[in-house]
Formats: structure tokens, sequence, C-alpha cells
């Protein structure tokens, strides 16, 4: 005879997990099929993470309307469980899907990624890591797919929020994570790229029975694209950006988005051009693009800063910290647009030095927040050292460091390709500014810059008016970096 539990008739068992049974079950009044999760509540005195666990699933999906993430209609108790009440989806999962076809065409799993990279959006925009992607987790119903198990997530309030948790699927997991350092937004992209990869060629890019085996194979980084299922040259780039072992250099959520959503109106990968692979360069995006209480702050009169810092004694510090890591993103994007409108020998020259200038400006940045050094001294410092999220923010602020640090190397080296330099003085300075590493001569950039931006506009002059709009915005945003 069947359970009945208020208003809902469970049925057949269609799933079991570590902690319960998933019944499909029918409402009592109407023709409407639900899936039930079945939890003993014994297992919560048992297993003290599952209230954590059940607790999360509970709350995030409350907040989630998205027509790509399950649906969590009502949660019920009883004497002795708990019961979920979510849509029922009966097409089975993706890993059910792949053990039947054994992997899935390029055209197949854009669809299937296109769809869950909009479940994702909703999910980036509330700041919620999922941390648990893996084909299991990927249903099916009526050629939709929905986001399933919530169980291991965690809600993040702001860029510098990050954890250290280690929670998921190894093999599915950031190298960050496996490592046990901190990790961020950025390790469900990893994750998502895991995903992808299986399912186009039914195994996943990396694998071992240990995790010091994993994170072998992770760093000799030899990614397979197999013969068996040909892919297009761009989705082979979106894939080696999403397995990028650096939570830095690793493609950023709102550039993932724009490759299935953007300009192109969802046309799939392959539509990009090969003239756009070309223009292409690694973007390091060490600052995160996500909306966030530090970088959103809206303008504030003086008047009201001594009741922020009574609030927030530690308001002062926050501000510098979002104004310089302000300064070194609008560096990145001024050198993105440079690179990506404009390609000749000057173009590298500039590049490296605004590279070398915001490697420097990291490096004061982080020393000054590890040591409270330089003219000025910040209030309640001792108090701010003392705090849970400092560890965070300087593990953020090294880790930026040392990447600016490694894209300065790498343009260096594009800049000692080039042909032997004339016997010039602005030649002659480049010379120094390669072999010193340790110190920037400001002038020497600021003159560079304004020498570039006046050769850009001679070119504007020759351009379409297309290229017109692009170039007479590098050249407002070159003249700002020198304060022209």
């Amino acid at each position: 005879m069947s359970k009945v539990v208020e208003n809902y008739i469970l049925q057949t068992v269609i799933g079991s997990g570590q902690f319960g049974d998933v019944y499909k079950a029918k409402r009592v009044d109407a023709e409407e099929y639900y899936a039930v999760k079945t939890i003993k509540l014994d297992k919560f005195t048992n297993t003290p993470k599952l209230h954590d666990m059940t607790k999360n699933e509970v709350e995030i999906l409350g907040k989630i309307n998205n027509p790509n993430v399950i649906k969590l209609y009502k949660v019920l108790k009883t004497a002795n469980n708990i019961y979920l009440i979510y849509e029922l989806c009966t097409g089975g999962n993706l890993e059910q899907l792949l053990d039947i076809r054994k992997f899935i065409p390029e055209k197949e799993a854009v669809d299937i990624f296109r769809q869950l990279l909009n479940g994702c959006r909703t999910i980036v925009d509330l700041k919620i890591l999922h941390r648990d992607f893996k084909p299991s987790n990927i249903l099916f119903h009526n050629g939709t797919v929905k986001i399933a198990d919530f169980g291991f997530c965690k809600v993040l309030n702001s860029s510098f929020d990050a954890t250290e948790t280690m929670v998921g699927s190894p093999i599915y997991m950031a190298p960050e994570i496996l490592k046990g350092q901190v990790y961020n937004m950025k390790a469900d992209i990893y994750s998502l790229g895991v995903l992808f990869y299986e399912t186009l060629y039914g195994v996943c890019p990396f694998e071992d029975t240990n995790i010091p085996g994993l994170l072998n194979q992770i760093s000799k980084g030899n990614l397979i694209f197999h013969q068996y299922n040909p892919i297009s040259k761009p989705l082979e780039d979106l894939i080696r950006k999403m397995l990028d072992p650096s939570n830095v250099t690793r493609i950023e959520w709102e550039d993932l988005f724009a490759y299935f959503f953007g300009v192109s109106g969802g046309n799939t990968p392959t539509t990009t051009t090969s003239k756009q692979e070309e223009k292409s360069f690694p973007n390091p995006q060490p600052l995160e693009n996500q909306s966030n209480g530090l970088n959103d702050r809206p303008e504030e009169d003086i008047s009201n800063k001594a009741a922020q810092e009574a609030e927030n004694p530690f308001q002062g510090i926050i501000d510098y910290i979002t104004a310089e890591r302000k300064k070194l993103s609008n560096y990145w994007e001024l050198n993105k647009a440079i690179y990506a409108n404009v390609m000749n020998e000057k173009t590298v020259v500039i590049f490296f030095l605004i590279n070398k200038k915001m490697f420097f400006q990291a490096k004061q940045l982080h020393d000054k927040i590890l040591m409270n050094t330089g003219e000025k001294t910040f209030k309640n410092y001792d108090m701010f050292k003392m705090s849970p999220n400092f560890k965070n923010i300087i593990s953020i602020l090294q880790e930026e460091k040392t990447e600016f640090l490694n894209l300065y190397k790498s343009s260096e080296v594009l800049v000692r390709k080039l042909e032997e330099f004339n016997s010039t003085p602005i030649h002659i300075n480049l010379k120094l500014e390669l072999n010193n590493e340790y110190t920037l001569n400001e002038k020497y950039l600021n003159d560079s810059i304004l020498n570039y931006a006046k050769e850009l506009e001679l070119m504007k002059q020759n351009s379409s008016s297309k290229d017109v709009s692009k170039l007479s915005g590098i050249i407002r945003d070159l003249k700002a970096l020198t304060g022209n």
C-alpha cells in the first residue's frame, strides 16, 4: 500500500542516496506528480553535516527561480521523517545519458551546456558556489536541463569572501580546492569544464586513484581532445580556458556567459571566427567582476564617514583595497582593449609596460595590507589583522601579485623577441626596463603611453567609423592613465 504524507501519495522509489530514498509522488487532489526525498530524523543526529546540507538546499532553492534549476516546492516534517517536495524530472540525468551513449556530439553538448549556463547565471548573480557539479546532478525533463543537489553549496558575500572547505567529488574539483587553498566563485567554472569535457568524450580530462596523483595529472596539463568526437577549435579553446589550473587566469563567469549568450544572439560557440582567435590573448582577469558589497558601494558624503567607521572599524582599509583593485582592473581592461584592436610592435611594448606597472601596484597593495607600511598607516589595523577576513584577503592579494608577475614576465618575453632595438633613447630606456626588474621609470612609462596615444590619434583618422569609437575609448583611457 502506498504511503500518504499530507497531500502526497508516495508511489515508486526512483532514486536512492546516502541519506534516504526519492519517490515519485502524486498529489491526492490533482493529476500532478513530484519527486519526494525522504530523510529519517535520526540521520540528522548521527550525521551532523546533514542538517547544514539540508538547510543549505532549502534556503538556496527558495531564492532561485530559473527554468534550468530544480524547483523545491515544500518541506514537510512528521514524527520520523523530513520530506522535501521537488519538481519531478522524468528524463534521467547526464550520468545515465553518458552510460548509454558514451559521448555527446558537439552541437548537442553545446545545447545542453547553454541551458546549464543559463541556470548558472542566476546562481552566480546570487554569489552561490554550487561545489558539486557532476553528471548525476544534471537532470533532464521534457528536453530541459535542470541543475540539482545544492547540499554542498555556499553563499559568498563578496569577492573577498573565499572558503577553504573541501567538499564535492575530487575528480570534478578545482585544483585550488584539492590543494586545500582558499577558493572563490571560479572554482565552479573548473568543475563545469570537467563536466563539459566528460560530456564530449565520456571520460574526465584528468583521472587518478588519489588526490596527489590527480594534482600531478592536472599540473602536467596534457589535455587530449580525442578524434572519435571531433570538436571545433573555438570550443576546444573554451574548454582549455575553463580548465586553467589557476583560478586567476581561468576564464571569468561573464566571459563564459558571453560565449553562450553574447552579441551573437545565442549562436553556438562554433560561430567564432579565426580572426577573433588570432586576436585573443590570455586573460588573467585577477579581479572579480561579480557585483559585491565592496566594489559597488555608492559614492558617499564625507559627513557619513565617521558614522560608517563607527559601524565598521575596517571601512577605511576596505575602501583603500577596493580603490586600488579598481585601478588594477581598469589597467587590465585597457590592456585587453589595446591588444584586441591594435596589433603592432609598439602594442607589445605598451602591453609590457602596463603589465609591469600592474605588478608593481599589486605588490605595493599586498605589502601595505600585510604590514601596514607607507606614509599613511591604517586606523584599527591591529584589530583588522586579527579578523577572520584578513587571511583570505592576504591570500587573494598574494595570488594576484603572483599572477601579475607572471603576466609581466610573459609580456617581457614577447618584447625580447622583437627585432634588435635601435640606439634611440626610447629603446635604451626600454632595455633598462627589461633589465631592471625591481624599478619602474614612471616618466618613461607616461611618455611612451602619450606617444602611443598620439599614434592612435593618427590611426583613427584613417579608420572606419566602427573602429573610431573603439580607438577613441582607448586613447581616452591611455591619457587618463598618465593623468592627462
